[in-house]
């Protein structure tokens, strides 16, 4: 009986959270680039961004995930803290929508799903980019609600057990140890919506009382909310801000409403309890309506005090030089509609992206060491994430319909984009390896005459992309040609003159030289492009 009553509860469990992470991943796939767009339209009004985060919240069923999403457009710059807030507050409130259908009877409905959902995979529709996702999302709502079935069905037989009704009856008299217990259990879950559906699930078994699980819910916020910060504490600036609101939105209600909770029962002044019953629903009817409560007053008292928030989070997470790197200043949406506009867009992102590459040799110059601006590190994440935002840029605009000089021109300037990332990435590579590694006197002269010498050069590719006249491109081309008998030349030098020259360093002197000619092959490489570019432009 008891290893019946475990499985069928343990099978369940496993069949929600499977569910739950299925329809989480697969949403999270669906809601591609043309989500952010979305999204950064729908904030130019408040009314619209609290609207689409609502519906957010109710197909993704993860106020945690919205809010991560939504601090990946901070940090890529498309849309603003204070405009972002919205989508964050009512996408928690879209979150109980789960928590109100784990209430109803849908099993009928569950089995039909889960049947067409096989129909669709014995189809390969699950192979297919366009339905894959779709049908995956499908799949997870099924398991979730056949796994809350379970779950509803083993709690009942829990009942029966004798010890757990004693732990139950002392736990009536301890409600701090039910919410923290609600906190803790849903710090590890990750989700107040799936630690809540559960509770209210075992509310409606009869296995939990109404009190208990009022203080369980209330405890899954504040889990969430301690969550949160855990998940964010790599965060810095205005991205850092979004994730500290949403601990604010989840500790909020919790601090009205708890304190409300032991008024109403120790008083007996009608309150959430008693607005609860008024209802006539059930008991697990009644407990999900709690947990909507929560959600609805959490929302009220973060728009209430917006203000005040939003110069609460300007201090504590007060924006970064790093997120001005990240963040595109030319590419705008709006130009997709203009093919040969937006790829002007392109042009200067790029530009101003390479002006920074020669910022990563301020820490080896002998003119500048000790005086650079910003780490290498720093500087090559915020130039991932600006790089990755041009991508997807490229990506939308090349699906565009566009006349064939502009396709042409669009496939040059996607290829000069492609090339300026490698640069990036082979300078930071060589900067990290020569931080990485000590060397002799004599290395060290070797190196700073490269650094001087990419210096240089890097500069004039500013030049030439700036102004990428004939004159500029060929001093390009003239200064990057093949470094090979160089750099091997300068191989022999440095081992003729460190005859004990230690194996590791011997490794770096071979990497740093192959980048070096990498690089200057690179810069050739876009000299080249650019050439071919503007002379079919003329």
């Amino acid at each position: 009986m008891v290893a019946t009553v475990l499985g069928t509860l343990l099978s369940g469990l496993g069949l929600f959270f499977i569910g739950v992470k299925l329809v989480g991943d697969h949403m999270k796939q669906m809601a591609g680039r043309k989500f952010r767009q979305v999204v950064s339209r729908v904030t130019q009004n408040r009314f619209l961004a609290g609207g689409w985060g609502l519906v957010s919240g109710a197909l993704l069923q993860s106020s945690s995930a919205i809010t991560f999403i939504v601090v990946s457009l901070i940090s890529a710059g498309l849309i603003q803290v204070r405009k972002a807030l919205p989508i964050i507050t009512w996408s928690n409130v879209g979150g109980s929508v789960l928590v109100l259908l784990a209430v109803l009877d849908i099993r009928l409905f569950v089995l039909y799903l889960l049947g067409a959902t096989g129909l669709c995979f014995y189809l390969d529709l699950d192979k297919s980019p366009r339905y894959r996702n779709l049908t995956g999302a499908l799949l997870g709502i099924g398991l979730l609600f056949l796994g809350l079935d379970l779950i509803k069905s083993g709690a009942s037989a829990l009942k029966e057990f004798e010890a757990l009704r004693h732990f139950l009856d002392y736990s009536q008299h301890s409600y701090a140890l039910v919410f923290i217990a609600g906190a803790l259990v849903t710090f590890v879950a990750q989700s107040s919506t799936t630690v809540s559906v559960v509770a209210v699930t075992m509310a409606a078994a009869g296995l939990i009382g109404i009190n208990q699980t009022m203080m369980l819910i209330y405890g899954t916020n504040l889990g969430s909310g301690l969550n949160t910060v855990f998940l964010s504490s790599n965060l810095r600036g205005s991205a850092r801000q979004a994730a500290i609101f949403q601990t604010l939105f989840k500790c909020s209600g919790v601090a009205l409403l708890v304190p409300l909770f032991y008024l109403e029962i120790y008083s007996g002044l009608p309150l959430i309890k008693a607005l609860t019953e008024v209802s006539g629903s059930d008991t697990g009817g009644q407990m999900a309506i709690v947990y909507l409560i929560l959600q609805i007053v959490s929302a009220v008292l973060v728009t209430i005090f917006s203000s005040p928030i939003l110069k609460l989070l300007e201090r504590l997470a007060p924006p970064t030089h790093e997120e001005a790197l990240s963040k595109p200043q030319f590419l705008l949406d709006q130009a997709l509609e203009e093919p040969e506009t937006a790829l002007d867009l392109v042009e200067k992102e790029s530009l101003r992206l390479t002006k920074r590459f020669p910022d990563y040799l301020d820490s080896i110059r002998e003119e500048t060491k000790g005086n650079e601006r910003m780490k290498p590190e720093t500087v090559h994440q915020a130039s991932q994430s600006l790089l990755k935002e041009m991508d997807g840029f490229m990506t939308d605009l090349m699906d565009q319909s566009m006349s064939r000089h502009s396709l042409e021109r669009g496939i040059a300037v996607r290829n000069l984009t492609g090339l300026i990332a490698s640069l990036e990435e082979s300078l930071f590579e060589w900067i990290k390896i020569i931080h990485g590694n000590t060397f002799s006197d004599g290395m060290t002269r070797q190196i700073h005459m490269l650094a001087e010498s990419m210096h240089a050069v890097l500069m004039s590719l500013v030049d030439a992309l700036e102004s990428p006249d004939a004159f500029n491109l060929e001093v390009i081309q003239a200064l990057t040609a093949d470094r090979s008998d160089t750099m091997e030349e300068l191989r022999k030098s440095v081992l003729r003159e460190e005859t004990s020259l230690p194996y590791p360093e011997q490794q770096a002197l071979y990497a740093i030289t192959n980048i070096f000619e990498r690089i200057f092959w690179l810069m050739r490489r876009i000299a080249l492009l650019l050439q071919s570019l503007y002379s079919k432009a003329d």
